[in-house]
Parts: C-alpha cells; sequence; structure tokens
C-alpha cells in the first residue's frame, strides 16, 4: 500500500504555525466536504519542548512544559543532539503511519536566541532525507510582520513590553541617555516642558525599538524562506511558499497532491489602492475599493474549488505607509487619507511613489481588503494579548507606529520611513522568489486603469508586473515543468485602450514588423528571388524569418492560411500578442534560439484571454471564466480555445484600424506596391 503525502510545514515565528497546523488535522475546521483527516500531524518544537519537562538548568518551569524562548538558550551543541534524536524519532513515527491521510511534520527552519540576539538553525538535512520515508513537499506559510509582531506581544513573548523597554534602554545608552531616567520625569507637573519633552523622547525610543523589532521578524521570515528553498530542492520536493491570507482548502488541496497546478497571480496594486475612498483622493462615487478586488480575491477560492493552488500577492500587504492632507484639522488628521505605496518591481505596483499631494505620515493606510469569508482563511486571528487575556487580531495596524506619538512626528517620520526602504526592498524578493518556485503564470488585467478618461492614457505594463512576467520566461527556458504555463486576461475596453496608446505613441498598427517578417517568408515560400521582393520590400528586408511560423500557420488560427490577407492576419495576431503578453513567440514546431537574449515562449503554453466587462469595469461571468483558466492551466483546456477568446475582439480592433482592407492598408503603410504584389504571389502560386 502507497503512503499517503508526507508535507514538511514551516514558517517564522509569529505567523501562527501551530494553530494553522492543527486546523489542518481537524476536518471540521475545514470548509471542503472533500477534506479528510490528518492522523498523523507532527510538531517537531512541540515534541523537543518536552523532552526538556522538569530540566532544572530552565527557571521558573517547574514540571511543567519550557517554551522554545527558555529553551533555545540552552548550549548550541546540545541543542543539536535534541533537534537530531526529536526528528528521528517522529520521522520514524511517519514512517509507520499506514492509515492516515495525510503526514505533516511542522517545524521552524530558523532559532532565535533571544540572549544573544543570534539567529541559527538546528535543523540538520541528513535527519529528514530517509529511505522510505520522503517528502513530497516544502510548504512555507508567511504572513504579515504586523501581524506576526503582535502575536509576538503576549507576555513572556519575544516583543512583550518588558523587551521592547529594554531594546529602548540600549539604544537610549548608545546616545548617553537613562530610559529610566526620561519616565521618572513624569512625576513633576505634565505642563512642565521638560517634561513633556523627556516623555516625547520615552516613547520615541520606544517606537525605534519596535521598529528593529519589525525589521528583525522581516530578517527572519526571509531567511526561513531562502532556507526552506534550499532544503526543498536537497529533498528533491516540491517547494511552495504560501501567505496565511490564503484558503484552508487551498493548503489541503496542496498538501495531498504535489501535482496539483500551481498557479501564481500577477495585477495591478497601486492603481486599485487609488479607489479606496480611506486612502485616495479620487471622486466618492468612484466606489470603496472597486470591483477588481472582490475579482481578484475570488479567483483564488475558484481555483481552490478547482482543486488549484492561486497564490495571491496581496496575502502580504506591508508597503502602504499613508499621507494625510495638511489642510484637515487635527482631529481629521488622526486618520489615514492617502496611500504612499508603489514601487518598482514590487508586488505589481507602478513606477514610482503614489504622490497625492498630501503630508507624509507614520501612520498606515488600509490593507488591501481581505475576502468576507475570513473564516475560511488560514491566517490566525485569535492571539493572547499584552494583558493576558484572548482577543481578535486586527489586519489593519493603522497607528502601530502612533499610539503615542502624533502622526507628523519627525522621529516618527524617520523611523517608519526607514523601516518603508527595507520593506520596498523585500517586496520585489518575496514577490520574485515565489514566481521562481511557481511553475505557472497568471497575468490578470494587467492594464487596469480605474478612471481612464481617455485614449491618450498611459497603457503600459506595471512596475511590478512587467518584472514578474519577465522573470517567469527566462525561467521557462530551462525550467523541469514541461507543462509549464502562462495566462494573460484583459477586457475588451483594456484591449481597445492599449491599442489606441499605441497608436498614440506613434505605433500605429503594432503589427507591421511582424507583417515584414511575414511577407519575406511568403515570398520565399512561392519562390520569388531575393531581387523581386527588393522590389516590393524597398530596403526593409529583415535578418530572421520566423520559418515556424511559415511551415505551421495554422496553429496561430489563420482562417485563410495561403493567403496575403491571411499572413497579415497572422502578424497582426502575433504583433498584438506580444502587445499584449511581452512574451517573445515561437509556433510549437519551432525550436528554441540558443541566443540567451531571446527567450521565446511556444504558442501552445500561451494563454491569451479577453473578458466581458459590465458597468463600472466589473468583469462578467467570473465562475465561468475561472473555470476555463483552471482548465488551462490543468492542461485540459488548449491554448487555442482561449485564443478563439481574444479573437473576436483582435479581429474588431484589427479592422478598426485597417478598415476593410488589411493587405491593401498593410502594404501601404509598408511602402509595398500592393497590386503588382498580390499579380506576382498569384502567378506564382500558378
Amino acid at each position: 500500500m502507497d503512503q499517503s503525502p508526507l508535507v514538511l510545514l514551516c514558517a517564522a515565528s509569529g505567523t501562527g504555525l501551530s494553530a494553522i497546523a492543527r486546523g489542518l488535522s481537524d476536518s471540521d475546521e475545514n470548509s471542503d466536504a472533500e477534506a479528510g483527516k490528518v492522523e498523523a500531524l507532527r510538531d517537531l518544537e512541540t515534541s523537543l519542548c518536552e523532552s526538556y519537562k522538569g530540566d532544572a538548568r530552565i527557571v521558573n518551569h517547574g514540571d511543567t512544559v519550557p517554551s522554545m524562548g527558555s529553551v533555545v538558550t540552552l548550549p548550541r551543541d546540545e541543542l543539536y543532539q535534541t533537534w537530531n534524536s526529536t526528528c528521528d524519532r517522529l520521522m520514524d513515527k511517519h514512517a509507520n503511519s499506514k492509515k492516515a491521510d495525510l503526514r505533516v511534520l511542522s517545524l521552524h527552519l530558523t532559532w532565535f536566541d533571544s540572549n544573544t540576539g543570534e539567529f541559527f538553525s538546528p535543523v540538520d538535512v541528513r535527519h529528514l532525507d530517509r529511505e522510505g520515508c520522503k517528502f513530497d513537499h516544502v510548504v512555507i506559510l508567511i504572513d504579515d510582520i504586523f501581524d506576526m509582531y503582535s502575536r509576538l506581544q503576549n507576555p513572556g513573548g519575544l516583543y512583550s513590553q518588558s523587551v521592547i523597554d529594554n531594546k529602548a534602554s540600549l539604544i537610549a545608552g548608545l546616545r548617553g541617555l537613562n530610559l529610566g531616567s526620561l519616565d521618572a520625569s513624569s512625576n513633576p507637573p505634565d505642563d512642565d516642558d521638560a517634561v513633556r519633552q523627556n516623555k516625547l523622547a520615552a516613547r520615541r525610543l520606544r517606537l525605534e525599538a519596535k521598529e528593529l523589532a519589525l525589521g528583525h521578524l522581516m530578517s527572519w521570515r526571509r531567511s526561513e524562506m531562502i532556507y526552506a528553498e534550499n532544503i526543498a530542492r536537497i529533498l528533491g520536493a516540491n517547494f511552495t511558499i504560501l501567505g496565511t491570507k490564503h484558503s484552508k482548502t487551498a493548503l489541503w488541496h496542496l498538501a495531498k497532491s504535489s501535482e496539483i497546478p500551481r498557479t501564481y497571480l500577477s495585477h495591478r496594486i497601486s492603481e486599485v489602492r487609488r479607489l479606496n475612498k480611506k486612502s485616495s483622493s479620487l471622486p466618492e462615487e468612484l466606489g470603496e475599493w472597486g470591483s477588481v478586488v472582490g475579482e481578484v480575491n475570488d479567483l483564488h477560492f475558484a481555483f481552490s474549488r478547482g482543486k488549484q493552488l492561486l497564490i495571491n500577492p496581496t496575502a502580504i500587504d506591508e508597503l502602504r505607509f499613508a499621507t494625510i492632507d495638511q489642510h484637515k484639522s487635527d482631529e481629521e488628521q488622526a486618520q489615514p487619507s492617502l496611500n504612499g505605496e508603489g514601487a518598482s518591481g514590487c508586488d505589481g505596483h507602478d513606477s514610482g511613489p503614489v504622490d497625492y499631494g498630501g503630508r507624509e505620515s507614520a501612520l498606515l493606510a488600509a490593507r488591501w481588503e481581505l475576502p468576507k469569508s475570513q473564516s475560511e482563511l488560514l491566517w490566525v486571528s485569535k492571539i493572547e494579548l499584552p494583558d493576558g487575556s484572548i482577543g481578535n487580531l486586527s489586519p489593519e495596524h493603522t497607528e502601530i507606529f502612533t499610539e503615542d506619538l502624533s502622526p507628523i512626528d519627525d522621529i516618527a517620520l524617520s523611523v517608519t520611513r526607514s523601516l518603508e526602504s527595507r520593506i520596498f526592498e523585500e517586496v520585489s524578493f518575496r514577490d520574485h522568489i515565489i514566481v521562481e518556485n511557481t511553475p505557472h503564470l497568471f497575468v490578470y488585467r494587467p492594464f487596469y486603469h480605474p478612471n481612464r478618461s481617455s485614449d491618450a492614457t498611459r497603457v503600459e505594463w506595471s512596475g511590478g508586473v512587467g518584472p514578474e512576467v519577465d522573470h517567469w520566461t527566462k525561467k521557462f527556458k530551462f525550467t523541469s515543468e514541461a507543462s509549464a504555463r502562462v495566462a494573460f486576461v484583459h477586457t475588451r475596453s483594456e484591449v481597445a485602450a492599449r491599442i489606441a496608446w499605441l497608436e498614440s505613441m506613434g505605433t500605429e498598427a503594432p503589427f507591421l514588423d511582424h507583417a515584414d517578417s511575414m511577407l519575406r517568408s511568403l515570398f520565399k515560400k512561392w519562390h520569388v528571388s531575393d531581387e523581386e521582393s527588393f522590389g516590393f520590400f524597398r530596403g526593409r528586408l529583415v535578418k530572421r524569418t520566423p520559418k515556424g511560423l511559415a511551415q505551421n500557420p495554422s496553429s496561430i488560427l489563420l482562417e485563410e492560411p495561403d493567403t496575403v490577407l491571411g499572413w497579415i492576419r497572422a502578424a497582426a495576431l502575433l504583433g498584438l500578442t506580444e502587445a499584449f503578453t511581452r512574451l517573445k513567440l515561437r509556433s510549437s514546431d519551432e525550436a528554441e534560439s540558443s541566443d540567451p537574449e531571446r527567450v521565446s515562449v511556444p504558442l501552445d503554453a500561451l494563454g491569451l484571454f479577453a473578458i466581458e466587462e459590465g458597468d463600472k469595469g466589473v468583469a462578467q461571468n467570473p465562475e465561468d471564466n475561472a473555470q476555463k483558466l483552471c482548465a488551462f492551466f490543468k492542461g485540459a483546456l488548449s491554448a487555442e480555445d482561449l485564443y478563439r477568446e481574444f479573437w473576436a475582439v483582435h479581429d474588431a480592433e484589427f479592422l478598426r484600424i485597417v478598415g476593410e482592407s488589411p493587405a491593401e492598408y498593410v502594404a501601404h503603410k509598408l511602402n509595398y506596391p500592393y497590386d503588382e504584389l498580390l499579380n506576382t504571389s498569384l502567378a506564382k502560386q500558378t
């Protein structure tokens, strides 16, 4: 009997790993009726801590099981030995688990000693790589650093108030100050200016300590991702990075089958944020978040229902520092009104910061809206509060930096902008490591704009989406995933806007260069000599001929493959495809170029899909669209089937540009003597 899948589930501290792992083993927690039960769930740190129960070296624990925070301070070599023996014991149990639907080993790959400030890893991969007990998948869970920090603020936690006070004292000492003295100065009357300044200095020091803690968590999360990726490669297992704001069913399907399609969703974010009236200066009638947010959130659940994983980048949303309106009252300024997110190469954002003319603040703007069905998410919302009680975690964290300070305090601004720079770099790292380790790419409405008022509006690839497409394309050339696919979805109006913008930039027809190549191939097929063709091309000879397309024009849905019109329509579709996918294409039977600078994708791996939209740009038939895309990524729907959806839009725009005589139009634009060309080509065929 084949054993059930074995999954290594890991995360940095503060992510909610233990609670999420327990949720996998509780079928009642899983909203998918087909979900089974994890009878073999084993947490390495829990077992390791149990082995130190009653250890006299760990104070204040007696006969209770000590926490990891206490255990990790023991001698390093001893911890390595204990980790190895604990891992061996749990792997033995997994090897003997015969009835479980799923076997899970959960652990932290990196530990932190708060006494010394050291990160270290106790993991010896040799104890995980065992004959007869192989891991199918390594899954690392990640969450917003603001959520992680909140979970670790409980009494005795890594960032409890006493820990933050201690960090603030160390910072004060570096500057020749004494935090205790600053706090004690509150004994004189509060209206004394010196007292106010001392109290303000103490609050600023604690804010700096908080910023250090958040940066520390960011580093911890990054090191966990890098180490997990390396371990998966050593173990020969699939590797997935999954934000906890994805669905429980997605993790269940992922864990149950390492073969399910895994797709990264690339989409614009900054343009969508401008719709949010909590952080936007756009007219209120445009809506609160805009329909595209719901579309993106719903897509994840639709893919999950299709037993596929769609990874949303907005499962992490940290680069959202706000600006406030300088003209508002003091009371109004306490609330965020504008969002300053937007970074080149990051998270699907547009290049450069979003400047609404407001003033910088230390406030966070509203987080990307979570799905309404938050109970279906992996995200752990129950936390132990600093006073020891249990409460609900809010994902907004609007005033995490301004609890005791003005949102426009100079030091608060300096501290938060320092963290913002670190987040800026982290976003690019995180999104690209996910793209690198996810077989498929799904680019959703990359030319979306919430308030496009004219055809002249710039319709370009955003500073985040474009590099993600480029990354996937380069990876595609060397990937071991033979079935890797990429899909692009545009609405009809976005197609029209893109072509109108290309025209406004002087590119009247984005397919003209391709028409040049196509006609040269056509002449070669009809044995027209270079001397004859030179007269037609008027010096516009091209260096490279797309031979595969010449041999197999039907691969791009030509209705008239043996006519000048058919070839020019092929050129039109090829040109528009590249304009709407950012990809260099080749036909299925054309060999990949050996030129490292020319990475191309076969047409059967590309899905180009046009969807209808209703009022205010709302995508129509979302469930039907999602089903088609799921079928495409699964390999059950061909690229040509999706092309046909785009073909109708292409034809409409093509004819709008060239009128009723496409071939004559292109010949004219390229200075071809159209009548002579047509007569010569017909004579050659006879």
